[in-house]
């Protein structure tokens, strides 16, 4: 997401809010996702009541108090939305989880939500959100091959064709956030742990931003890592029919960019060239952004802060966690297919 309008906002509240908790650094120590103890809280716009980590991670809550996660804030709307293509060519598709293994196969659920008191433009949009997931599903296939492997999405799909759910969500349009949005569909049952739940919310105004995720600081190599399945994350697209953006917030879920990264932002974000996961979002190393190193919207430009299926041995993502390993139960990364698994059809 290029340029952080708002970034100086999220600081101020950043130095605003309370501390808690014991978060070592670069995974020294591991994060406790219970509900924590907040000395003090603040109400970010669009995100919801939230106090700071240890980590500079915040924890989100509800307006009933239920705790929704970690995020690193909310992701302004782009200077410029990139018309990425949508890799329809074979072998760029997500790979389907079928209804059957959706209690215990790790897997991305797509969802168009809406408040009660706005208009339902499922029968619009549902399709648009299927073409948006197989198109960053594209982006990160050509990664993957960039990079030595292979590597799909695994999306929830019945007889061959991507799933979208369609919720109402009981809060109001105008008190709408990504605490409330999140919070909302674990009430209605959306609360697996082995699920990315990735939302098109219908309101770009609901939050003011492209979209928020969830996130946790934890850059532990292999299958225990904290973004890897232990506790229902949601990435929220606030109304943007976007790649750039449902990608970016559902790399998020399984997370990048993590804080120990050589190009890291120390905010979530990355610093070098126009990568899905970069801008300047404030943070410490958020000043060193440039345009100029990778010049379009790749994933993971020099494929050495969060995604790389084949790193050197001596590599930061051969021995941190890394999104292309095969230890990342959110995607598939290669042949031979899981026979409970096959390609959705178009």
């Amino acid at each position: 997401m290029q340029r952080a309008a708002g970034a100086a906002f999220m600081v101020a509240v950043l130095a605003s809010v309370g501390v808690f908790g014991m978060f070592g650094a670069s995974g020294s120590e591991v994060p406790d996702v219970q509900v924590p103890l907040c000395p003090s809280t603040v109400e970010v716009p669009g995100l919801g009541v939230v106090c700071r980590r240890a980590d500079t991670l915040l924890s989100v809550f509800a307006p009933d108090g239920s705790f929704v996660g970690a995020t690193h804030g909310t992701d302004p709307v782009p200077a410029e939305l990139p018309d990425l293509p949508l890799f329809e060519q074979p072998g760029t598709q997500p790979t389907c989880v079928d209804e059957s293994q959706q209690q215990v196969e790790p897997h991305t659920e797509l969802l168009y939500a809406r408040a009660h008191d706005d208009l339902d433009r499922y029968g619009l949009k549902a399709q648009a959100v299927r073409n948006l997931t197989r198109s960053a599903n594209g982006v990160l296939a050509a990664a993957a091959v960039a990079t030595g492997g292979l590597a799909a999405l695994k999306v929830l799909c019945a007889e061959g064709q991507m799933i979208v759910r369609n919720e109402t969500l009981p809060t109001d349009m105008a008190d709408a956030s990504f605490a409330t949005v999140a919070n909302d569909l674990q009430a209605k049952g959306y609360s697996l742990p082995h699920v990315k739940y990735l939302v098109y919310y219908d309101d770009p105004g609901a939050c003011g931003c492209a979209g928020a995720a969830n996130l946790w600081f934890d850059d532990l190599p292999g299958p225990a890592n904290l973004n890897n399945g232990v506790a229902p994350m949601f990435a929220i697209d606030f109304g943007y029919d976007s790649t750039l953006v449902m990608l970016h917030e559902l790399s998020h879920t399984m997370g990048a960019v993590q804080s120990s990264a050589p190009h890291t932002t120390g905010a979530g974000h990355c610093w070098d060239g126009r990568d899905i996961m970069c801008y300047n979002d404030g943070g410490p190393n958020g000043g060193m952004y440039t345009s100029g190193i990778c010049a379009s919207s790749v994933y993971d430009c020099g494929h050495d802060d969060y995604f790389h299926r084949n790193p050197d041995p001596t590599s930061y993502l051969a021995t941190h966690w890394n999104l292309g390993a095969p230890w990342n139960r959110f995607l598939h990364t290669g042949p031979p297919l899981d026979v409970r698994l096959a390609a959705p059809s178009l």
